[in-house]
């Protein structure tokens, strides 16, 4: 399984990333991305099973990239 961490803020992504047990979840890869857009290429690369999003984040929020 592909997860994909979006968050304008760095250290938000980063503790996330650090506290995930992937092996426990049956993670595969992280992808971490700090906009929509960053995280809409990424999704266009990549098969991403889960994402765990930001909802309010300058110029699109999470809303708008689940669109």
């Amino acid at each position: 399984m592909n997860l994909l961490i979006t968050d304008d803020e760095y250290y938000i992504v980063q503790g996330l990333v650090g506290m995930l047990d992937k092996e426990e979840l049956g993670i595969d890869n992280v992808f971490t991305a700090y906009s929509a857009e960053q995280a809409l290429n990424v999704i266009r690369k990549e098969q991403v099973d889960l994402m765990l999003l930001d909802i309010e984040m300058p110029k699109e929020t999470g809303f708008e990239l689940l669109e």
